[in-house]
């Protein structure tokens, strides 16, 4: 395809990314190094990778980024606060991060991308501010923002102190208001 079309902005892209080579003994690097051996001026766009796994592999694909041949990373935080981050079950914490989003703050030319989910079953307003001004220091260049809904049957919906629907709704507001202000593209 490279051949017919010339193009070599690659976009990868599954539910996790970061998982690509689990069941057959391989990794996100080593399918990078391989399209960039194969592809000499490869562009590559990471679409869905859990932190988790960015985490885990993350002085390769800082590699990658830093040569320019990783230009995109969409990797959904959900939060940026340890306690509703341990609530939703999510493997990495505001530092691990923190790692992730500083080393690539800043660099030319590569777009960081993310998801918040807002008013997640008894997050304070102190918590829902932790993850907004996180956002708003790395300055991701889009942000997907999404209310919590409740899903019958799973462990969030059991929660208690669940946030009213206005309140959802005006924190998404309030985070809107406040990205847009900072160029960053939010939608919800």
């Amino acid at each position: 395809m490279v051949e017919k079309t010339g193009e070599k902005r690659l976009c990868l892209w599954s539910d996790d990314t970061g998982a690509y080579g689990t069941d057959i003994g391989l990794t996100l690097p080593d399918l990078l190094d391989a399209l960039v051996k194969e592809i000499a001026g490869a562009k590559i766009s990471i679409i869905q990778i859990n932190p988790f796994y960015w985490n885990k592999y993350k002085d390769r694909i800082l590699q990658h980024v830093q040569t320019g041949t990783v230009f995109q990373i969409e990797a959904p935080i959900q939060s940026a606060n340890n306690r509703v981050l341990e609530l939703m079950k999510r493997p990495y914490t505001n530092d691990e991060l923190r790692g992730l989003f500083g080393p690539v703050k800043g660099i030319a030319g590569f777009e960081l991308l993310t998801h918040m989910i807002v008013g997640f079953p008894s997050e304070t307003e102190e918590e829902f501010m932790e993850t907004l001004n996180f956002i708003l220091e790395f300055k991701p260049r889009w942000v997907l923002t999404s209310a919590y809904m409740s899903v019958p049957d799973t462990v969030a919906a059991c929660m208690e102190h669940h946030l009213s629907g206005e309140e959802r709704y005006r924190r998404i507001q309030y985070a809107y208001e406040k990205m847009k202000k900072m160029g960053i593209v939010c939608t919800y």
